[in-house]
């Protein structure tokens, strides 16, 4: 259960670096431009949700199984595992946010 737990966390990682490459190639494109606005994102969303899901989910197993018993530790995996995407999705969105807001292009303007 732990392997494809992690593997989809490796898989959000990657996306989020993917998408921050592919993006930042497209707005090179005169019609693409607006897409730097979006950039931060759809690269930071994955990248945090990744990263504290990992801390979260670690750090819960193995303080839960230090005091009680690992049956406990492996339910605090798991529930550290959807906590932390929760957590890193809602901030990696906020910090986005914050960097640009993202407002729709004006594709008819010239």
């Amino acid at each position: 259960m732990v392997m494809p737990m992690m593997g989809f966390l490796f898989f959000l990682f990657i996306a989020g670096i993917w998408n921050a490459i592919m993006l930042i190639l497209l707005s090179f494109i005169k019609p693409l431009r607006f897409l730097r606005r979006i950039v931060a994102c759809f690269v930071l969303i994955p990248i945090f949700s990744s990263f504290v899901s990992f801390c979260l989910s670690w750090g819960l197993s193995i303080g839960l199984e230090e005091i009680f018993s690992s049956s406990i530790g492996g339910i605090g995996f798991f529930g550290g595992y959807l906590l932390g995407l929760l957590i890193g999705a809602c901030l990696g969105f906020y910090i986005s946010y914050r960097i640009s807001p993202f407002k729709f292009p004006n594709l008819f303007s010239k």
